[in-house]
């Protein structure tokens, strides 16, 4: 494997378990912060679906963010590719959401 793709292979297994700390942290950050609206943007203030998605897109595009500034210059339409990808962060989300729900 070349340095290209074991960097961005880097970048990709840091990126799975940032999302999943940082997305684990949101989802207390609204009680936490003492139910502040502003906080409200970025974390589940309920249980909804809604929320969830929350939970999964706002990592991820912060994660997008940072990963730009380091592989730009590596990986020409890396960043184009990763934006386009985004949605299915919330995709997974809600599959795995409602595929729990109807397990309970």
């Amino acid at each position: 494997m070349n340095d290209y793709k074991a960097k961005i292979l880097n970048f990709e297994l840091i990126g799975i378990v940032f999302i999943v700390f940082v997305r684990s942290a949101l989802h207390f950050t609204f009680d936490l912060s003492g139910r502040n609206p502003f906080a409200g943007i970025f974390s589940a203030v309920n249980e909804s679906v809604w929320e969830h998605l929350k939970l999964s897109f706002w990592p991820a595009l912060l994660y997008v963010i940072i990963e730009y500034r380091y592989l730009k210059k590596t990986a020409g339409n890396f960043y184009r590719q990763s934006c386009w990808h985004l949605p299915y962060a919330a995709d997974y989300c809600f599959f795995f959401f409602l595929l729990i729900q109807n397990l309970q």
